[in-house]
This record gives structure tokens, sequence and C-alpha cells, in this order.
């Protein structure tokens, strides 16, 4: 019976070594690296052809590639435990928060250790392996013995930053072991990071790989960051104000909420620092409906909560807010929040201001209500045939409606009201300006303000100061006058192109005879000097005497120039050679 029971019973073997990952469920568990690096090492492999003989891919020593969450990892893990016949090495990686976290930075280039982990574990026969949190960019202290991780090898020959893994605790250049003793270990670097940034990194990164199996993804995929933001930051200037804060803008912080994009891991955990709140807490075993997250004290969040506090703020008989946005803002939620549970909001609050603020009483006082759309209508023809035409919010304002409105309503009254007013407008200005010269154009844009800045400047008062210019005896250039005008000067040639060229020719004439001019009192300067019977001086001393540059006497006359430097040079010599006779006759 037992030889026939055994022929159909089919004992599943593993091609590779069936041994179960270290640490696994906690939060110093494994790297996949790691578990590769001790797996070829057992079959005396590198991990390049581990993975090319076994697991059919071509693994690359990539730390970024094989712990992350990119597109080789998932068949990675599906292969290696087909061949090991061990489950869960998903959790190896960062597979399971893929929809939390974006790749970008979330990992070392280097490898780094913490040599006083390796010293015990072999001290005590336990396993040696690199945790996945030591590969994590964020941490760079080790949770346990708090030291900053080591990235060295501490052979004085070889003294390189790891990029490869292989086996943990061995460096894969000079093979040495990297754990060192409590007593022997003396670490040089400087550390002067906050204490308090760090052991909050180490806590919340090991939290979340110690419950990565139990991060709920359609919650955190449809939720975010929203649910906890919202709950603490329920009012959208809060949360810019939060966002600024920590260094990111607004519109990224947004995103990160609609579920649009995916905050780095560097991000969410200054996030989770200031608003003290655990990214477990965040991410791990959260429903929507759950009722243990952090609220702030007396913030509205739901509907009903939201009506009551506003009503409570109506019914205060001081300090009532004169927009909806200060009452969106006392409430604490926003204003399409509020709009959203409260539509008659904006009548509430027009209704209390009428109550106790006398100032609104007054500006509405003269308001008409409930007028009908017959008597509107008959208003705006009495307004179209008045004799002084009046603008549409002026009309608007006396009949206590927007002018949007009258115009949705009457849209071809409005627009001959409109037009009515802006040619009367128009007209006083051009009458005001027309024939003036500018000092009267400037004076009355500064009475009208900006509005006169829009209309052109009339042709007239071009012309005139054109003409005036001509007149000068000193000629000004065309762009001069343009400037002062506020126009271009392309606008003088078009509409003037007689007079402009008149004015260019007249200054570059003026121009050239000033040159003329400058020219002839440099000759003058040289030749005085050159005919003078006292002695010789320095080009430069000539130059600085009449304040010119020595470079304009050599470009314009370097005859003249180099006679002079010449002279001095022969006085300088005649000078020092009777010195020296001088000297002579004195000895003997």
């Amino acid at each position: 019976m037992t030889n026939e029971i055994s022929e159909h019973i089919t004992i599943k073997r593993s091609n590779l070594y069936h041994f179960e990952p270290s640490a696994l469920g906690t939060g110093y568990v494994e790297s996949l690296t790691s578990y590769l690096g001790r797996l070829a090492n057992a079959h005396l492999v590198s991990i390049r052809r581990l993975g090319i003989k076994y697991l059919n891919l071509e693994l690359k020593s990539c730390q970024c590639t094989l712990n992350g969450n990119r597109s080789i990892t998932p068949d990675l893990v599906t292969r290696t435990e087909t061949e090991t016949m061990v489950s869960g090495l998903s959790r190896l990686t960062m597979l399971p928060m893929m929809h939390i976290l974006a790749q970008q930075d979330l990992f070392k280039k280097i490898r780094v250790w913490c040599p006083l982990c390796y010293q015990e574990w072999a001290n005590t026969k336990r396993p040696i392996y690199d945790p996945l949190l030591w590969s994590l960019n964020v941490v760079s202290h080790c949770p346990v013995h708090k030291q900053p991780l080591n990235y060295m090898c501490p052979n004085p020959d070889c003294h390189k930053q790891i990029r490869k893994y292989g086996l943990p605790g061995i460096c894969p250049y000079c093979e040495q072991w990297l754990g060192v003793a409590s007593s022997v270990y003396s670490n040089d670097i400087n550390d002067n990071r906050n204490d308090e940034w760090v052991s909050w990194v180490n806590e919340n990164c090991m939290g979340l790989l110690e419950g990565s199996s139990q991060i709920d993804k359609d919650w955190a995929f449809d939720n975010k960051l929203r649910v906890c933001l919202n709950d603490v930051l329920p009012d959208e200037l809060e949360m810019f104000a939060f966002a600024r804060k920590l260094g990111i803008h607004p519109t990224r912080m947004s995103q990160f909420c609609n579920g649009h994009d995916r905050p780095s891991l560097e991000i969410l955990l200054k996030i989770s620092f200031n608003l003290r709140i655990s990214l477990e807490q965040m991410f791990l075993s959260k429903k929507k409906g759950d009722s243990n997250r952090r609220r702030r004290s007396g913030t509205a969040y739901g509907p009903v909560e939201i009506q009551q506090k506003l009503l409570d703020i109506l019914k205060a008989d001081k300090d009532i807010p004169s927009t909806i946005e200060q009452l969106a803002k006392r409430v604490g939620c926003a204003r399409s929040t509020l709009r959203k549970y409260v539509p008659n909001a904006n009548q509430l609050l027009d209704e209390a201001r009428k109550k106790t603020d006398s100032e609104y009483l007054k500006k509405t006082a003269n308001r008409p209500v409930n007028l009908s759309k017959s008597e509107i209508h008959k208003t705006l023809l009495l307004e179209l045939e008045s004799k002084e035409p009046k603008c549409l919010a002026e009309i608007a304002r006396n009949l206590g409606r927007h002018p949007t409105t009258l115009k949705g309503h009457f849209p071809e009254l409005c627009k001959q009201i409109v037009n009515r007013y802006r040619e009367q407008h128009l007209e006083k200005k051009e009458q005001l300006i027309k024939g003036h010269p500018l000092e009267k154009h400037q004076s009355l844009q500064k009475k009208f303000g900006t509005a006169s800045r829009k209309l052109k400047i009339s042709k007239e008062t071009m012309e005139y100061e054109l003409l005036s210019t001509l007149k000068k005896p000193s000629p000004i250039p065309l762009e001069h006058i343009a400037q002062s005008l506020e126009i271009s000067s392309n606008n003088l040639r078009n509409h003037f192109p007689d007079i402009s060229k008149q004015i260019v020719t007249r200054y570059k004439t003026y121009i050239v005879q000033q040159r003329q001019l400058n020219l002839e009192k440099l000759r003058s300067q040289l030749e005085h000097h050159l005919e003078s019977n006292e002695a010789p001086l320095p080009l430069e001393k000539i130059a600085s005497i009449y304040n010119v540059n020595p470079r304009h006497y050599y470009k314009h006359f370097p005859e003249k120039a180099h006679r002079i430097s010449h002279l001095y040079l022969e006085y300088r010599k005649e000078s020092s050679s009777q010195d020296h006779l001088l000297l002579k006759t004195i000895k003997h």
C-alpha cells in the first residue's frame, strides 16, 4: 500500500538553495542584493553568473535596479521565489511602496555598512547581511549604534568606495573583512546633523519596512496624502504656507494630494516630521472611514459642522467678515467647500452685515430692491436718452446689479450705452489735448491718470514739438523728442518724414562740427607745447592738464605726439648727463 502511494507522490525540489532571508518582517529586513550575494556565494558563482545560469536574467550589480521598483524587479523576485521556493521576497525590495514613493533619489549609488553590526553578528554567529534600510538615500546613521554608516574600505592599500554588490561583510576589491569591534572602532566623520531628524528618519523608515505587507494599496493610491493633510491643514492657504516652509512648490504639493504625482521618500519624511505624524499612521492599515486620524480642535470637517460654525459666526454682533473669502477662512475651509455645503452663504452674509454694519447700510440704502426686468429696461432707455451719458458700471451700481448681468439680459442696450459714453469721453480728451504743446499734454496726463496713456498723441502736438525743436539753437536728436512724447521715433518718421529728416541731418552736422572743433583744440594744445621754450613735459602730463585721454593724441596726431615724447626723452638724457658731470666735479 505504501509503495502504491509513494508512486503517486511527486516531491518538488528547488534549483537553488532554500534558505530564508534574514530579519524578514522587521525594520532591519535584508535587501534583495544582499540575499542574492549570499545565494551566489553559496553556489560559488557571481551575482551576474547566478542571474544568467539560473534566473535567465542579466543582472548588473546596481542597487537602484535590484532593490527598487523598476520594471526588472517584479520579474527578478518571481523567478528567485520559483528557483528557491521561498515566498515573500518582494518585501526585500521597495515593491510594496511602488504606489506611494517615487523612484528618483531613493537609493544610494554606493554601498554603505555599519562595521559594529557586522562584528556583532559575526561574534554571535548570525548571518552577515546588508539591511535594506542601509541602502536608502535618506538613512545616514545606524539606528542601533547611532554611528554614521561607512562607505570606504578600511584597508589603507584599497581605500575605495564599494560600488559592487557581492558577499556582505567582505570588500569585493581586496577581500578584507569590513567589521570592526566597538573597542577598536573610531569614527573620524564630523556629524553635524540634527539628532532628532536622524532618529525620526530611522524610526519611520524601519516602521515602513516592517509593515510593508500591511499597506492598503487601494487606499494609498486613491488618497495619497490628501486625507492626512486635509485633517491637519484643512485650509488651502495653510496648505500652501506649509508647502513653502518645506521648500516644495504648492502646485507640486497639490499634485501629491490628488494622486497625479508621487513624492520622494525625503519629502514624505519632511511632511511627517513637521506634522508629527509617522509614516505608519499615514499608510499602514488606514481606511477612509478611520476615526483615529489626528484632528485639530475647533476645525470644521463635515457639512453639519461647517453650517453650525457658519451660523455661530454670523450670529455674533461683532467682527462679522466683510467678504466670503474672510468668512471661509474664519470657518476653516476653502471658499469652494463653503459654497458646496452652504449654497446661500453670500445671502446669509449679506443679511448679517445689514443688521450690524452701518457703513454697509449707507452703501445699500439707495439701492433699488426687486426691480423687474421691464423696469430695468426702462431705466436703461432713459439713461441712453439722457444728456450726460454715464458709464455702465455706475448705472449697474445704481440698479443694484452687476454689469455682466445687464449685458446678459440687455446686450444691445448695454453696447449702445458703452459706445456713447466712450465716444463722448474721448472727444473731451481730444479737445483738451489737441494743439497743445508737450507741457500741457503732460499736465493733462497727470490729471486724467492712466486713462490718457491709452489715447494717442495728436499729430498737431507732434508737429508742434518737431518745429519748436528746429527753431532751438542747439540741435536735439530725434530719439530724445520721441522719448519726451512717450512714443517711438518711427511714429515721428512715418507721420512727418521731411521734418524728421531735417532734425536728423541737423543733429549729424552738429556732431561733425563738434568733432572738428575738438580736434582743432587738440592740435593747438600739442603745437603750443612744441613751440614753447620751457622744459618739455611728458605727453601724459599734458593730457592730464587738459583732461584728455593720451590715446586721443596718438590716434589723431601721431607725429606730433611722438615728437613730444622724443623731446622729453632727450631732455631727460641731457639732464641726467649734466647731473653726472656735476657729481664728478664735486668729488674732485
